[in-house]
């Protein structure tokens, strides 16, 4: 089989592996059905605080206490956690990148339990 030989022509495929299965008729009502929202706003607000607050905990930990586990916890954390822009929104960092500046919403207490 060569680099092009796929431009020669398609291969047959055995009957068996090009019949189609068909779904069932429950598996096309299940998924016909609009999913149901069974997380209140208020409980997903209550996550996002608690989650910005740990990670907030995490930051003030000095550089040199962080390890490994500190790392794995931080970056578990960090897309759970909320945040706000700052202006301006991207700033060129000491290493010449751009960065994006992001704040802790005023609404998040940020207090770990």
């Amino acid at each position: 089989m060569g680099l092009f030989s796929f431009l020669r022509g398609k291969r047959k495929m055995p009957e068996e592996a090009s019949s189609a299965v068909e779904p069932s008729q429950s598996a096309i009502q299940e998924l016909s059905q609009p999913v149901a929202q069974s997380v209140s706003p208020v409980f997903e607000q209550e996550v996002l605080e608690r989650n910005t607050g740990r990670l907030m905990a995490l930051c003030e930990l000095s550089r040199d206490a962080r390890d490994a586990e500190w790392r794995k916890e931080f970056l578990a954390l960090a897309p759970l956690a909320a945040f706000a822009p700052d202006e301006p929104q991207v700033f060129q960092g000491p290493d010449g990148f751009p960065y994006i500046k992001l704040l802790i919403p005023r609404w998040c207490s940020h207090e770990i339990d």
